[in-house]
């Protein structure tokens, strides 16, 4: 019995430790944002002449704070590393810049270079999808401390069209160890986790499971409606297979990333690869199962007519409530559960050409979501400007999106680190909440409100239903409204199994009383 109660003590012990380790998560604290590639940064002071590099963005006090960069000494040698595109990077679990890495070197926080071979040789253009944007992504290895794992596009091969040229075409994964003096250790390289044709720009993003531990990893297959998955968990990363969405993407042109609720994936494109001319300006929102690692449909839209600009991303608010379009002149807000995305719209932002800085005026560019809850929107040129939206969880002009409000102490370009949302936790109450593990954020959608999980969907006629409780009432009606069954709640898991004709359903669940709780939309081909 003695035995018995210590083994339930250390593990009580054991799951809360781990259960802080994923609490207290600081992997996006800092960023490093470099100048472009054509180079020439200088400090805002005019009679300080010393290059810089870049810019330092510090949000460890959930305030921002920068610092102008200068290029780093190594053993006398002026280190300059270019992050102008292909830019992942990562902190340690103090909130300070750990690695970061371009497409062929992984750098140190004193910026000593690792240069992965795996990865072939950093080239200038035209070899410029080394520089494409979301091609690589560091997440930390699940339960290991101080260990990563690095994912990178490889194998480039041209294609003989007038844009976008060379693409990826495989993936390759390599471990490292973040050591107690701030150097960088290389484990385990595998050169192909996977052979397929990949889009130039956009390829990889990442949401946590929903055990608040594990994670999935995307990538679209290029022009196709296809998706691959992986699931990175802390004995290995496993690629899962291919889902086929119901409508695509001609090539993956604007950076995605999921909503910070993990609910959503969004993405986009501006030009058709076949020309540079022919533009698309396109938008997607996607529906996701942190469960599952599944897609929903997508909800697909054309930017306002009266937009003349390219979009440049969609991001989400804090609450995933609502979701901005950057586009090169203009910020549009949509909401996220709007049946129709493109009746939601409202400008909130506008370039103003009056305003110029080092020879250009600010266009919307890349853009983040900080720790602060603010987006901070950036120009893809050499610019000292940054558009902030102060308040993104509040609707239309409430956003509060300042054109160049804020002055950074040295010029940068380029693109901004891709991260995912590190301080996502697991969703409460799902058949996934299994580790113990507490939510770390209040997101908009809580489990209570999020839309039921139904898989596989499309479904051939039977599917199954994720339920939020094991009380209360599943109903299934027809796109109508009309009744076609009710079923009592007994299980987190509900398999469906009836002769249905092809259309769109509703499974609704309700409490035992009525009211309902949650839905979801099935579609039976």
């Amino acid at each position: 019995m003695k035995n018995l109660f210590f083994f339930l003590c250390f593990t009580l012990i054991y799951i809360s430790l781990n259960a802080q380790n994923y609490l207290n998560q600081k992997y996006d604290r800092q960023r490093i944002i470099m100048d472009r590639i054509s180079g020439g940064c200088y400090n805002l002071d005019p009679n300080d002449t010393v290059y810089r590099i870049g810019t330092l963005f510090d949000f460890n006090d959930d305030t921002l704070r920068m610092q102008a960069i200068d290029t780093f000494i190594n053993q006398n040698i002026p280190v300059k590393y270019w992050t102008y595109g292909n830019n992942a990077q990562i902190c340690d679990t103090a909130g300070r810049i750990a690695a970061y890495f371009n497409g062929s070197q992984l750098w140190d926080r004193y910026g000593n270079a690792i240069l992965l071979e795996v990865f072939g040789y950093f080239q200038p253009f035209p070899y410029s999808s080394k520089y494409s944007y979301n091609n690589a992504i560091i997440l930390p290895v699940p339960d290991k401390q101080d260990e990563f794992i690095l994912i990178c596009v490889n194998d480039y091969q041209m294609e003989g069209l007038p844009y976008n040229s060379i693409a990826p075409e495989g993936l390759t994964s390599v471990r490292f160890k973040l050591l107690p003096d701030g150097r960088l250790s290389i484990g385990t390289i595998v050169p192909s986790i996977l052979k397929d044709k990949l889009p130039f720009f956009g390829v990889l993003s990442a949401c946590r499971h929903a055990n608040g531990r594990d994670w999935w990893i995307v990538a679209p297959r290029r022009f196709s409606k296809d998706m691959h998955s992986f699931l990175l968990s802390p004995d290995t990363l496993k690629y899962i297979g291919i889902q086929t969405l119901k409508d695509t993407i001609v090539d993956q042109a604007i950076v995605p990333m999921f909503a910070p609720d993990g609910n959503w994936y969004a993405r986009g494109e501006t030009y058709k690869h076949v020309s540079m001319y022919e533009k698309l300006n396109r938008g997607q929102t996607i529906p996701f199962d942190r469960c599952s690692g599944t897609f929903g449909d997508p909800i697909t839209f054309n930017i306002p007519y009266e937009d003349t600009s390219s979009l440049s991303q969609i991001i989400y608010s804090k609450s995933s409530k609502y979701f901005y379009l950057i586009n090169t002149l203009t910020i549009w807000q949509g909401e996220s559960d709007a049946p129709d995305p493109l009746k939601s719209l409202i400008r909130v932002c506008r370039y103003d050409p009056k305003i110029v800085d080092y020879g250009y005026y600010l266009v919307f560019g890349m853009a983040f979501l900080a720790s602060d809850g603010k987006i901070y929107v950036f120009d893809g040129r050499n610019n000292f400007r940054v558009t902030v939206i102060n308040n993104p969880d509040e609707r239309g002009m409430a956003c509060d999106a300042r054109y160049a409000s804020i002055m950074k102490p040295s010029c940068t370009g380029g693109s901004l680190g891709n991260m995912p949302d590190f301080n996502l936790g697991p969703l409460d109450g799902s058949p996934c909440d299994t580790l113990g593990l507490d939510a770390t954020i209040n997101t908009y959608r809580t489990q209570a409100t999020a839309p039921l999980s139904i898989y596989p969907n499309p479904s051939p006629g039977s599917f199954t239903v994720l339920i939020p409780s094991q009380q209360g009432v599943l109903r299934l009606s027809d796109a109508r409204g009309m009744p076609i069954r009710t079923i009592a709640v007994q299980d987190f898991q509900m398999k469906v199994d009836i002769a249905l004709p092809p259309g769109i359903y509703i499974a609704t669940y309700t409490s035992a009383d009525g009211k309902i709780i949650t839905s979801g939309k099935v579609v039976v081909e």
